[in-house]
């Protein structure tokens, strides 16, 4: 069985802003190869479980080269395992420059996409305030129909909603020709925009409201389910999947009107193209048994698709463990339909046939 990873990522530190962290002293202290390798040893010898995991994340995060973490991804897996690879563009979200700006990450997995062209699946990552407009979808066309990009990422925490006016050029393009888009779904998490709230960010949409909070708490409304359905309204042919199912915190909520439950009964409405995957939200068991049942359900489970969110889980669990443990609760059938049939479906553009 050929397996499909829909949701990782090989960018390193040198591609995160230097205040990223708050403190531009430990980032730079954490880019040198020496200082972390020792770092990372001396983690390693931990009895500390907690300690162990954080090492292996920096290791990770501390590779000169993003096809070490590649490669290192694949060894992990059955030979023949396909990956979708997230790019990530931090250029704008406030938080200064990178040693390795946006333009230089990309330029990287373009080539890194010629040595693995079976295997590697890159998304194309967009941010509006780069650029908008008919030279947006200009850009993507460039690096999705010449340097084997083959899907659009959009990570709207960083400081800006999914329904940006400037977008809508890029996706009318999209829904023709049925290129894939995924979207980060997931409430709370420590990538989201630096800079201060702007008012026009309070009432962006009419029926929209939101309330000023401090930044940690407000970029979830860039990501709230309304926001989608909004999308929906303007561009209903789009095809997009909703990463992280809403998170396990959503999971666990009673609450019918959860972030889970709403992206549950979009992706059972047959008249769209909206999917979900169930990366980061699997690393813990319990989980599991709530996802299955997405997955078997014939309203919603054709779909859920298969990621892990590598290597952001290292905090949690080895990828290899992780995606042992979901797979053999889900058993070979449901499994082969989340990580195989529905990723068809999801890939499958004008540009890119889907060739097993």
């Amino acid at each position: 069985m050929i397996i499909y990873n829909c949701h990782t990522h090989i960018f390193n530190l040198e591609c995160v802003p230097d205040r990223f962290l708050n403190h531009p002293g430990l980032y730079r202290l954490l880019q040198s190869n020496r200082v972390t390798g020792k770092l990372v040893e001396l983690l390693m010898r931990s009895e500390v479980d907690f300690l162990k995991k954080q090492a292996q994340f920096l290791k990770y995060n501390s590779e000169d080269w993003q096809e070490l973490i590649f490669t290192d991804l694949q060894k992990q897996y059955p030979t023949g395992t396909k990956f979708v690879v997230l790019t990530m563009d931090m250029d704008h979200m406030g938080a200064g420059t990178a040693k390795r700006n946006y333009l230089t990450q990309i330029h990287e997995v373009a080539e890194l996409k010629k040595l693995y062209p079976n295997t590697l699946i890159p998304f194309l990552a967009i941010d509006p305030r780069r650029s908008g407009g008919k030279e947006l979808k200009e850009f993507a066309r460039k690096q999705i129909e010449g340097k084997g990009f083959h899907g659009l990422k959009l990570y709207t925490p960083l400081g800006f909603f999914p329904f940006d006016e400037k977008l809508d050029d890029l996706y009318s393009w999209a829904s023709e020709k049925q290129i894939p888009l995924l979207f980060h779904c997931h409430q709370g998490g420590g990538v989201y925009y630096k800079g201060e709230i702007k008012t026009e960010w309070l009432n962006p949409h009419p029926g929209l409201e939101f309330t000023k909070t401090p930044m940690k708490l407000f970029r979830d409304n860039f990501m709230h389910p309304d926001c989608f359905e909004i999308l929906l309204k303007k561009h209903p042919r789009l095809k997009f999947c909703l990463a992280h199912f809403g998170g396990t915190y959503e999971m666990e909520k009673p609450s019918a009107d959860n972030w889970y439950h709403r992206i549950k009964r979009m992706i059972s409405r047959p008249e769209n193209n909206v999917f979900t995957d169930v990366s980061y939200s699997l690393w813990n068991t319990k989980h599991h048994g709530k996802i299955k049942e997405a997955v078997a359900d014939p309203a919603c489970g054709s779909r859920i698709m298969f990621g892990t969110d590598f290597y952001m889980t290292e905090r949690e669990k080895p990828e290899k463990i992780l995606y042992g443990m979901f797979r053999a609760k889900m058993g070979e059938e449901l499994f082969g339909k989340c990580s195989y049939g529905n990723v068809k479906q999801f890939l499958q553009s004008e540009y890119y046939a889907f060739n097993g």
